[in-house]
């Protein structure tokens, strides 16, 4: 059974063209959850879609993009694997590597290997650009 979830991020976003795309792959509109800006709060939508999903009882979480679930993708990664440990399926339709982790094999598997690859990678950089940026504030005289 398909399950459908929609989140803005921002206030230019709207949740219509996610929510065509989730019934244009078959969710049933009953079915759809969804947040509106949500960074740093409460998700009433996805807490309300999980208590509805049931492990290993071939539910599927389908969202139009990975970063859906997460700001990051540090953030959406450890979601997609608890899904997955949980038995319940996640499928993006949008993402340029399109998952669908009820389908196991070698395919969700290194698709999910890799999206982990690109999180650490982006925890690199944050890094990276975080220590720079206090680097030119003790140059600059803004901090000591």
């Amino acid at each position: 059974m398909d399950f459908g979830y929609a989140r803005l991020r921002t206030s230019g976003q709207d949740l219509i063209t996610q929510v065509a795309a989730l019934k244009a792959a078959g969710v049933p509109e009953g079915l759809i959850w969804s947040d509106r800006r949500c960074t740093g709060g409460s998700r009433e939508g996805w807490e309300d879609l999980l208590r509805h999903v049931r492990p290993h009882a071939g539910h599927r979480i389908t969202v139009e993009t990975l970063d859906r679930l997460g700001s990051t993708t540090y953030e959406c990664l450890p979601l997609a694997h608890e899904l997955t440990e949980q038995g319940i399926g996640l499928r993006t339709l949008a993402d340029p590597l399109l998952i669908d982790t009820s389908l196991p094999g070698p395919a969700a598997e290194t698709t999910v290997a890799l999206l982990a690859m690109f999180a650490r990678m982006e925890r690199l950089y944050e890094s990276e650009r975080g220590a720079e940026a206090r680097v030119r504030e003790i140059w600059n005289g803004i901090r000591r």
